[in-house]
Parts: C-alpha cells; structure tokens; sequence
C-alpha cells in the first residue's frame, strides 16, 4: 500500500483517505466509522471492528426536520476511500484480502467497491439524485430525478450540455457470514452462507412489475443478457435494489436503483487466509464488468445487459473504498420476532442477553474481527483511450461542480475546522521527541519487521544520497518532524506519491465567488431589451397555437448559476 516498489509506484497511501469520524443516524446502521481502527500492521491494511458502545452528537433520524440529539452505537469499525484523490475510468482492479471474523458467524458487512467521484460515499447530501445513475439518454420522465440530465441544455460546472452523469457503483464484494442453509430454509436458490454478491448498482432501474426479494424473477421482469455465472454463483434473489424517496413532497425526485448481483458460496480459507478479487471494467457500447476470485471468473454482466432500462456499463471516474460496516439487515434476523428487545423495542447489543433474539448466533464471539488488506492493484490498458486515471479528467470532469457545491461533500453541520471537503496533504510539522517518531530507524532501533530494509535516502538537509542501514523518513528537530525528500504526512510515514497524469493544474484558480463581469453599454442594452421582447412575444405566439408548454425542467439548485451563493 505504501507504493514503494522497485519497478512501478502503484497506489499511494495518500491517496486515500481514512474516514475520521461518521456514522448512519440511520437505526438499523449499527457502526461508527472511526480513523483509528484503520491501521497497518506486518505489512498489511488492517480494518479494525470492535464491540464497544460510543454516544456522540448527531441527527436522530434521517428526516428532514430531524434535530440533534444523543446517538449511541454498539460497535465500531473503519473505512478507506479514494474519494477526489485516487480516480479511475476502466481497467482492472485486483484486491489481495482476508475477510473479518468468523466464516460461520453473522453479522459483518465487509465490502470493497468502486463509486462513481461526483458521490461521496458516507456524505448523503452529494448522492441524491447522483447515486448511482449511468444514464445517458433525456428521458423526461426522469429527467428532475437524475441531477445530470441528458435533457438539460445547460449543466453547468463545466458539465456538458445534454450529457447525462451520475455516480454508479461496482461492487466487487460484499460478504454475508453465517452457516444456514438456504434451500433447507425453503428458498429457491443454491447459495448458502457463507457468500459473497459482486454486483452493478445502477439507475434508471426497472419501476414496474419488480421482482419479489427472496425468490427468483418471473420470465421478463429482470435483467438476463448477457450475464454469465461462473462456479457455484447464481442470480442474487435476497436484494434487487430499491426505491429512492429523496423528498417525500417532491415525487419527481424519486427513482430506482437496480443490483444486478450474483452470490458466490465461498468457505473458511476465505476468512482464513489471503484471496485475489478482482474485477475487469471496461466501459463503451462495447463495455462489460467480469468479477474473478483467484483468476476464475465468478459473474459478468455485458452493455447488452442493461438495454431493459437504457443505462450504461459504467463511464465514469470511480474511486476505491474498502471497510467493515454492520446492519441490523445484514447477517442479523430481520426483522426481530415480536416481543424481542427491553419493553418490545429491538435491539442489537450482542453483550445484552435481551437483544440476542435479534442477533447473529454468537456474534461476541466475532470480536475483535480485522480485514486485512496486502494489496491493492490498478492496471489499465495503455492501448486504450477509453482508459483514463484521474478524478476530473476532460471527458468526464468533477472539480468544478464539486467545488461549487462543497457544502454536500462536507459533513452537517461541519466538524470542528472543517472548512472544505479534503484537507490538503501535510509534510512534517507533526509533534516528535526523537527521530523515530518521524519514521526514522537505525539499524539497532527497534522497528516494524517490514521496515528492517536498506534503502538509499535522500536527506531534507544534505541533498547527496546516503546509504541508511534502516530505514530514514525525517528528523525531529525542535519538537516538530521534518522530512526527507520522498515521504509526507505530518510525521513523514507515507510515501510521496504523485500522479503521472495531472488534468486539473488550475484548479486553485477556480474561484465561484467572483462574478465575471463586462461593460453595458446603452446600445447593447437597447439590443438585449429588444431580443428578449422579440424571444417573449415569439414564446407566447407559439405556446397560444399549441397549447401546450413545453421547456427543460430544472432541479431547484440546477435552473441559475448564482456565484454568490458560494462567497
């Protein structure tokens, strides 16, 4: 993860960033995402999930009039995305991991998956309407419940005209532990737990006649094209998708989200031991997404796959996210038998005997449980124009629409100091009393196994290489870090990274809250004046004959382009 190959830099750790602190109001989300459960240890990404109850300041709900209060959460885990740092469009993504916990105990949602960058996952506000749409086609009907629409002439933040966008998601797994036995559980399907789904989650999704969660489609109703499934994975019947009521007054905003998903019956070496997961994306008309466990192919869907709804293999930069979640709808029974919980109210405490009627069997026995991540790899043809690194490249940018809208990527209300979406990575400044708190060892220091290497280093104070028995990232001088050319952070621990390919080198210069202005001169305004009287007086004449009005429907935030809302 550390990007320090020989050959090649693949990913860099700051390229990453570890979600500080956040969590579901939602009840049945059980988790907080805390920074510190996301640790490296022998050389592996460790995602960290314990059993231990925090209470914080949050909304309560997830209503619109909801209001701040005490939440209270049972367990605690952590996440990793790329979200704006580390984007792609195409390629091959290959996981080396090692699932949480126990392969027979329920209750973990270990997952790793791609978004598309105009959403940033965990922060609702910039998925509504953004999540997780691949649709290119203006469709009236949809068009206010798809905040990129085909249909608008106008798009603004540098999108382009009559150009649909959105952020779809690829999930390469997710994974549901547990021992039952389907079929014996009187389902028609052949998965047993354990399983992993790997899936396309897309919009527009199919509105009528949707199949039944729990038992298979009916001829017709659900996507068949093209998709294949490899060894011991079939059709995903436990979850279709779902309906999204953004704003219950407002029903044009409403839509459907499909998972065209497969499970895979995996066993204990997946828990056990390290495994390959991969998934080839490629997108165009000619596009397909192929998911592979230690290089067999376990599930693939083709573009031919979604002409049901007219969306499209996926064309957008999207980032990596890998953490451990947990749901009183994933792995707990859901929904709880009447009377379950204190006074008949659910609860999910597995250390609390009179919520284990809603919990996994065993689940305490689960903590604490650790994904362990070895590596993460991105190759990309170098033949294909299709394939592009970057989170706001030409063809398909991001910056300025997520600049003009930072509030949605921000938390609500922001955090103490936060004062814009992605802080910028720091060098050295970090608090130190010796040299090894900036990543520095001798050869006699004490030091992680994996760091006992000889390296040439480059000194911040003496340019010439030096050859280091150990391994030197910085000094300590005058109790703050200081680092040595090649490696960042406050205390000089990550790798200096960069990205070969940059498209946004003005991006600092973006400025939304200075108007562009220009001179009116009286002629020009006697000009306009009479344009707009003429444009009017034509409008009218014609919407007189047809009786029918007939124009662009814009979402309330989309129809003008108010640079001072950003001051």
């Amino acid at each position: 993860m550390n990007g320090k190959e020989d050959t090649i830099n693949f990913i860099h750790i700051h390229q990453f960033t570890l979600i500080l602190r956040f969590s579901y109001a939602i009840h049945f989300y059980l988790f907080i995402f805390l920074d510190n459960l996301v640790t490296t240890n022998d050389g592996h990404l460790n995602i960290s999930v314990i059993h231990e109850d925090i209470s914080f300041k949050a909304f309560t709900s997830a209503s619109a009039t909801a209001k701040m209060g005490t939440v209270t959460k049972n367990y605690q885990s952590g996440m990793v995305q790329g979200w704006n740092k580390f984007c792609f469009l195409g390629g091959i993504v290959n996981v080396r991991a090692k699932l949480p916990g126990k392969y027979n105990i329920g209750g973990l949602w270990p997952a790793l998956w791609l978004m598309g960058n105009l959403a940033r996952a965990t922060y609702v506000g910039s998925s509504n309407n953004m999540w997780p749409w691949s649709y290119d086609t203006c469709n009236r009907k949809l068009q206010r419940s798809q905040i990129v629409s085909a249909c608008n002439i106008v798009n603004h933040y540098q999108l382009k005209s009559r150009k649909g966008r959105g952020a779809p998601e690829i999930d390469i797994l997710e994974v549901m532990g547990g021992s039952e036995n389907m079929a014996a559980a009187g389902l028609k399907t052949t998965t047993n737990k354990p399983y992993l789904s790997s899936s396309l989650q897309v919009s527009p999704g199919i509105s009528q006649n949707r199949p039944i969660t729990g038992t298979p489609p009916t001829e017709g109703s659900w996507y068949k094209e093209g998709i294949e499934y490899g060894p011991n994975t079939t059709l995903n019947i436990f979850f279709y998708g779902e309906e999204l009521v953004v704003s219950p007054t407002q029903k044009a905003l409403t839509y459907v989200a499909d998972a065209i998903s497969g499970n895979t019956n995996i066993g204990p070496e997946h828990f056990e031991e390290f495994h390959d997961y991969t998934v080839d994306w490629q997108p165009g008309q000619d596009g397909y997404i192929k998911w592979y466990i230690d290089g067999v192919m376990i599930h693939s869907i083709n573009a031919s796959t979604l002409n049901m709804t007219g969306s499209i293999i996926p064309e957008e930069p999207m980032y990596l996210l890998m953490n451990v979640a947990m749901s009183s709808t994933w792995g707990f029974v859901s929904p709880p038998p009447p009377g379950c919980g204190p006074n008949g109210v659910p609860c999910f405490d597995c250390g609390k005997p009179a919520c284990l009627c809603a919990c996994s069997p065993n689940l305490c026995d689960n903590f604490p449980a650790h994904m362990l991540i070895d590596s993460v790899r991105v190759y990309q043809n170098l033949n294909a124009p299709e394939h592009i690194v970057g989170c706001s490249p030409p063809s398909k940018p991001t910056a300025t629409y997520i600049q003009g809208h930072q509030s949605l990527y921000m938390n609500n209300p922001p955090m103490p100091g936060e004062t814009m979406p992605l802080k910028p990575v720091v060098t050295g400044g970090g608090v130190c009393k010796s040299d090894s708190d900036c990543g520095t060892f001798t050869h006699d220091d004490k030091q992680p196994e994996e760091e006992r290497v000889q390296m040439d280093v480059t000194t911040a104070k003496n340019k010439a290489h030096k050859h280091h028995s150990g391994v030197s990232r910085g000094q300590c001088t005058n109790g703050a870090c200081v680092c040595n050319h090649g490696w960042t952070g406050p205390n000089c621990k990550a790798s200096a990274g960069y990205d070969d390919i940059i498209w946004n080198d003005n991006d600092d210069d973006i400025n939304l809250s200075q108007p562009v202005g220009f001179d009116v001169t009286p002629g020009l305004f006697a000009t306009f004046v009479a344009f707009i009287v003429g444009i009017g007086g034509a409008a009218y004449w014609k919407y007189s004959l047809d009786k029918v009005h007939r124009g662009d429907f814009r979402l309330p935030w989309m129809g003008r382009f108010d640079l001072d809302m950003w001051s």
